[in-house]
């Protein structure tokens, strides 16, 4: 056992060379940077395991060929983020039905999936998971009343003269 030098406290009471008045607190506060530091390193460790696999994602994405498939619009949705004191951010989703039954959402930008419907039909051009662009096939009814996804009852054009 090791013998440990004491002095007296303010208050007159004897305490050990190199403890602080208050030990039991001041082993607290040893704890707490401790756990400081703990937390500080797994941040680190996640930003850096996130950068890894965007960057997997990217090289990915790179190397695929772009293709332009039949498709049809089978749901969109949208993700926000923030808010309160923090700016708001939203990312919007687009899900494409291709012809063997294989469906693919994609990140589309906010004008992009305004113009998208449930249900449009069309040729769908993606890169990986890059969305490059998605070219409506209009369809016109050729005889009685049609029903546009999500729209109104069209009904054929009138025949030419």
């Amino acid at each position: 056992m090791r013998m440990v030098e004491t002095i007296p406290w303010e208050d007159g009471l004897p305490g050990p060379v190199g403890v602080a008045p208050f030990g039991a607190v001041d082993h607290a506060f040893s704890g707490i940077t401790s756990m400081i530091g703990l937390i500080a390193f797994a941040v680190v460790v996640v930003v850096v395991l996130r950068l890894l696999r965007a960057g997997r994602q990217l090289v990915q994405n790179v190397n695929e060929v772009e293709r332009t498939l039949p498709a049809r619009v089978v749901g969109k949705r949208t993700h926000t983020q923030g808010g309160g004191d923090s700016s708001v951010t939203t990312t919007y989703y687009a899900t494409f039905e291709l012809d063997g039954g294989d469906r693919l959402e994609l990140t589309v930008r906010h004008h992009q999936y305004g113009q998208l419907v449930e249900g449009d039909q069309g040729r769908l051009t993606h890169q990986g998971t890059w969305f490059r662009g998605f070219e409506r096939t209009r369809m016109t009814p050729l005889q009685g009343p049609w029903e546009a996804p999500g729209g109104p009852t069209l009904l054929p054009p009138p025949p030419p003269h």
